[in-house]
């Protein structure tokens, strides 16, 4: 069988987390066999996937004789280096390069251990310059294969936010065209054209990612001062980095083109050091004369815990994003950012 997801990372880089479960991909005979050491908890999608007991851990066991997706990628990688588990028997160990493909393909989608899985994202990204060609062959299967599995449910309950000129803005998000507005006036951010979602035709290729990455942190900051009004936050050290952080990730997993959202994810490091710090806190009128926080930055401060994870489950665990939201390259950006009070620096 082939091992693959954290533990698989753990066996390639000895100081990465410690993992929790195990991911394997095996044939309906080696599945069989393992059904004979392990006691079987579940069968999931006909057939597809079997999830076994094994001590404290579960292992999940995608099927490769019946998916043509991890029927290639067993066949791909059975000459990577062996290791005999004692109980789950000899396991092939799935290259790094792949398995960051498969920390990046669920990233658009909000799955369950988001924040875990961009974490691990960025830890093989500073580990990985390049990845081999006949891997990266396989990243339109994996991507395929994650659409499967979430984009029916995505298309139901990614919420309308942005200001993509496909996109009609939800009831909820009528303040959205005045904070742009507000950020403009500051001296914070540029007001955003159309052409701009279409990734910037008129700009030369070579600085068009900037560009980009300029356009989504300034959409990270609406989204994160409309959050901050309507919810408030109950960390008062850590507020504005917890919304940007949860702005982004609705970013990533909303509403956008996917090709957007994967641009998101790719570059969430470089995003969140254009946002400048304060920004928050700058935010003045209206255009109509309402105020963005009427009762200034306290407001919302009083939210008791239980209130604050109810309301704030794309900001629960920004903390944790030590891999994504540090690096000297990142620190200069963000140093760039403070100085000028722009999330454009010079």
């Amino acid at each position: 069988m082939l091992l693959i997801g954290s533990r698989a990372i753990l066996r390639r880089f000895p100081e990465f987390r410690p993992p929790k479960d195990w991911d394997l991909i095996g044939s309906s005979e080696e599945i069989r066999e393992l059904g004979k050491r392990l006691p079987q908890v579940s069968v999931k999608q006909a057939d597809e996937k079997f999830t076994f007991q094994y001590g404290n851990a579960f292992v999940e066991v995608a099927n490769s004789s019946t998916s043509e997706y991890w029927g290639r990628v067993q066949r791909e990688f059975d000459g990577e280096p062996l290791w005999n588990e004692p109980v789950l028997g000899p396991l092939r160990i799935a290259p790094a390069e792949y398995l960051l493909l498969t920390k990046q393909c669920g990233l658009v989608y909000n799955i369950y251990h988001w924040h875990k899985n961009l974490e691990d994202l960025y830890f093989l990204k500073d580990r990985l310059p390049v990845i081999p060609e006949p891997i990266a062959a396989l990243q339109p299967l994996a991507l395929e294969d994650s659409r499967r599995l979430f984009g029916e449910s995505h298309a139901f309950g990614a919420l309308p936010r942005t200001c993509h000129p496909d996109i009609e803005l939800a009831p909820r998000s009528a303040m959205h065209r005045e904070i742009h507005a507000v950020l403009e006036s500051l001296g914070i951010a540029t007001m955003v054209g159309a052409l701009a979602w279409r990734g910037f035709p008129e700009v030369a290729s070579d600085v068009r990612a900037g560009a980009m990455e300029r356009l989504l942190a300034v959409e990270a900051m609406v989204l994160a001062a409309e959050d901050f009004r309507e919810r408030g936050s109950g960390h008062r050290d850590s507020q504005e980095t917890e919304f940007a952080i949860g702005a982004l990730r609705q970013l990533c997993t909303g509403c956008l083109p996917v090709g957007w959202r994967y641009f998101c994810v790719n570059h969430f490091r470089e995003i969140l050091a254009l946002i400048p710090q304060g920004f928050l806190s700058r935010l003045g009128d209206l255009v109509d004369g309402q105020k963005v926080f009427p009762h200034g930055m306290k407001e919302g401060l009083g939210c008791d815990t239980a209130t604050r994870l109810l309301l704030h489950p794309a900001a629960t665990g920004a903390a944790r994003l030590p891999h994504v939201a540090s690096g000297t390259a990142c620190l200069k950006r963000r140093a760039a950012s403070e100085l000028s009070c722009s999330p454009l620096p010079e």
